[in-house]
């Protein structure tokens, strides 16, 4: 099974308060009930790509959270993640493309306008907007605060695969 999700945020105090949606007491809690629903949904050998924003301030250990966490972990590089620190725990990427239901996917932490073959039809997940972005065309957040949960992939297909097709914004020459 494959699985994707952004924006976590492990050990980010200042979520609690920029995300109403997360009603944790503190925290710890908030680890601890994320933690709960990842390893609920991702099995061992199964394959979770994450978005970006894993977890803030790096530099404290994540060891304790990551090595709990099930699964084949693919990260997504966000502006809150340490590409050094995440390599320890998965395959790490600042961009990815993947293959999958017989489509491309585009994977980037950012939302994007143009992703390659978005007029063919592929589409592009992203996270870093908490739910706050239109998507455009065949893109969709997946992030933990807009759909309030891990997606598996099929979810996430599911959601863009009948949008229309946009193709890029520039004039092709």
């Amino acid at each position: 099974m494959k699985w994707i999700t952004s924006d976590l945020h492990f050990n980010h105090p200042e979520i609690l308060k920029y995300q109403p949606n997360r009603n944790f007491k503190n925290i710890n809690e908030m680890n601890e009930a994320i933690i709960s629903e990842w390893n609920r949904k991702v099995k061992e050998g199964d394959t979770i790509y994450h978005i970006g924003d894993f977890a803030f301030n790096q530099d404290k250990d994540i060891s304790s959270i990551a090595s709990r966490l099930n699964g084949n972990k693919v990260f997504i590089i966000g502006n809150h993640d340490d590409e050094w620190t995440l390599a320890r725990y998965g395959k790490t990427s600042l961009y990815l493309e993947i293959e999958y239901a017989n489509a491309l996917i585009c994977l980037f932490h950012f939302p994007i306008s143009h992703w390659n073959k978005q007029s063919l039809g592929s589409y592009h997940f992203y996270g870093h907007t908490h739910g706050r972005f239109e998507n455009h065309g065949r893109s969709l957040d997946v992030g933990f605060d807009a759909h309030g949960r891990i997606l598996s992939l099929d979810e996430a297909v599911e959601l863009v695969k009948n949008k229309p097709i946009v193709p890029p914004l520039y004039l092709k020459c």
